[in-house]
């Protein structure tokens, strides 16, 4: 693990006293339970950590994201133009029909998202590429919000710069930015409140930068 990453959460750890951890995870499960982040009785965060990065990776995750993006555009491209290479997707009928309309914007998933980890801290690896509705986004600022005002954070901040990677923003901006090209100006759309409904519940963690030193 990278040694800003590491020093940080062990720091973190440290922190976690009997009493600092019963206050972190009672105001964990309060604020969860106020803000409606459970899937029927099951909570969609059950730790007091968020996922820490250091600056270093998440350059990495960055470059790496960029590099895999360009790749599966070009495959895209390819896969849209030749028939036989299509083919090797084994699509149905109805998906085939799906592909060939023009939805208006130019990305073909705008709102898609890569998993990924770190194998000891410095090797990136993608383990899944979903194309689905962006929930994760809102998760994780919602719980940025939550992990800002834990006791435990507030201590560590006092040690570490600590910052959430905000997410929600980007997809709005690439939703915004297909409707703008599907109707060919910019123009307010209108906003209507999508729900969707869960039949397995997810687990979601947020995830910070974090390096040495106080927040200025």
């Amino acid at each position: 693990m990278s040694e800003s990453a590491g020093g940080a959460i062990a720091a973190y750890h440290e922190l976690l006293t009997d009493q600092v951890a019963a206050d972190s995870q009672g105001q964990l499960e309060a604020q969860l339970r106020a803000r409606g982040l459970y899937f029927g009785d099951r909570p969609i965060c059950t730790v007091v950590r968020p996922r820490f990065m250091s600056p270093g990776q998440h350059r990495t995750l960055q470059a790496g994201v960029a590099r895999i993006m360009r790749a599966f555009a070009r495959a895209h491209e390819a896969a849209m133009a030749d028939a036989e290479l299509r083919g090797q997707f084994g699509l149905e009928d109805w998906e085939e029909r799906l592909i060939a309309s023009d939805p208006g914007f130019t990305e073909p998933s705008p709102t898609s998202r890569l998993d990924a980890f770190f194998l000891d801290g410095e090797s990136l690896r993608f383990s899944e590429y979903n194309a689905e509705t962006p929930a994760g986004a809102g998760y994780n600022d919602a719980l940025s919000t939550v992990f800002y005002g834990l006791p435990v954070m507030r201590r560590s901040l006092r040690r570490y710069d600590v910052r959430p990677l905000p997410a929600r923003h980007g997809v709005l901006r690439v939703l915004l930015d297909a409707y703008e090209q599907r109707a060919g100006r910019r123009e307010p759309p209108s906003i209507v409140e999508a729900i969707r409904y869960f039949s397995h519940p997810d687990v979601s963690l947020s995830f910070w930068r974090v390096s040495a030193g106080p927040m200025a």
